[in-house]
């Protein structure tokens, strides 16, 4: 019998985020295929896909802080994230933690951490992970770097390298580069053009049947009294919900009824909780804070927005596509290509006064024009097998 593949897959944490919940549904696609023998390493032993990780795959941490144990269902509020609800004292911590992977020998970390040997190694993450395989002892293996942002414009990567030719040194070493959008893939380009010709576009492996099953769960946090918005991601500078919440209150100001609800946890939190204080309009717009199960939410609002700075290819505005949501969103990497794919999508300039007007329209003007063109397109076993394809391939590659 042949023996199975061995494929690491490194990640900073498993909090509640896209690229975090993407990783559990491509280890369950990997692992179901009896091909491959997956092992997920945490740099840090926190999030509360731990425990639904291990129903798929090996699961490692490098660096573990107290008690953090987990069970199958994950931990009992939260998502998890190291920097949800960060105050001064976190954001110092991060700073120093910052440093530390800046100037460590990130070769003795690997060589500390990952003991084992695999076929495989794959850096899920950008900057620390990407660091950390591109040290990789092990001269057998393929290496490949999985990039989720537009690396462009959320430039939260290259504070872990002295400089950006360091980094570019780094990602030299990987056989092969994923990017989730063709947005990403142009981005990376337009910072490394030498190697840009090893980047592969691989869209998010996404569960359609588990959010359709999971979102006919009960909700109440919806007022059907009014149109409500919906809005998913963590609290913080990168998803722009300050710029959300200021062009909502635009709308508001126009007279029109409506309420936008905002769900997840994160740094910001504090100081949106004071935003909102501070334009009096807490009876309109809901924190709900991180909900475990978000789609009897996503499924029951009446359009899903996405303000974010920078993205890669939004893995909930991909879910709200999923459940037929119309979608207003900011220009930012993989947007325009959901547009190619789904009729209900509204792509605006990136900015707060476009964004009032792009809701404001959908007010007047509500579109129930939302089709995906390509049903399969978010096909869990398609995408999976496109992954496969590609470690296939880096396998029987000599070079």
């Amino acid at each position: 019998m042949q023996s199975r593949v061995k494929v690491l897959f490194v990640i900073h944490a498993l909090g509640g985020g896209g690229a975090e919940k993407v990783l559990v549904n491509l280890a369950k696609g990997l692992s179901e295929s009896q091909k491959y023998d997956v092992t997920v390493m945490t740099v840090v032993d926190s999030g509360i896909h731990r425990g639904e990780i291990q129903q798929y795959a090996r699961y490692r941490s490098i660096f573990s802080f107290g008690n953090r144990k987990v069970t199958q269902k994950g931990s009992k509020s939260g998502s998890g994230s190291l920097l949800a609800g960060a105050g001064t004292i976190k954001k110092l911590l991060a700073s120093i933690y910052t440093l530390f992977w800046r100037y460590i020998p990130s070769g003795l970390i690997y060589r500390c951490a990952i003991r084992e040997t695999y076929d495989i190694e794959v850096a899920y993450l950008e900057g620390i992970c990407t660091k950390l395989i591109s040290h990789s002892s092990n001269k057998k293996s393929k290496k490949v770097a999985w990039l989720h942002i537009d690396m462009a414009t959320e430039k939260k990567s290259h504070a872990f390298y002295r400089s950006m030719n360091e980094e570019l040194q780094s990602y030299k070493k990987f056989n092969a580069i994923v990017a989730v959008s063709n947005g990403v893939r142009r981005s990376f380009e337009a910072l490394f053009p030498d190697i840009g010709n090893r980047v592969t576009v691989l869209h998010n492996p996404i569960d359609e049947s588990e959010i359709r099953r999971k979102a006919k769960e009960p909700c109440s946090f919806i007022d059907k009294q009014r149109k409500t918005f919906c809005s998913i991601g963590r609290l913080c500078k990168q998803k722009s919900f300050d710029r959300l919440i200021a062009a909502f209150t635009q709308v508001i100001k126009h007279g029109y009824d409506a309420e936008l609800v905002i769900l997840g946890e994160g740094p910001d939190e504090q100081s949106l909780k004071e935003l909102i204080q501070t334009l009096k309009i807490e009876d309109r717009v809901k924190l709900l804070g991180y909900l475990q199960n978000p789609y009897p939410v996503l499924s029951r609002c009446d359009a899903y927005v996405c303000s974010s700075q920078a993205e890669g290819f939004s893995t909930t505005a991909c879910e709200a596509a999923i459940l037929g949501k119309p979608i207003i969103t900011v220009d930012c990497a993989g947007m325009n290509e959901l547009a190619d794919v789904y009729t209900g999508v509204c792509v605006v300039e990136n900015d707060t006064d476009s964004l009032a007007r792009g809701m404001m329209t959908f007010l007047d003007s509500p579109t129930n024009n939302c089709t995906l063109i390509d049903p399969s397109y978010f096909d869990l076993a398609k995408s999976v097998s496109k992954v496969d394809s590609l470690f296939d391939r880096l396998l029987h590659d000599e070079n």
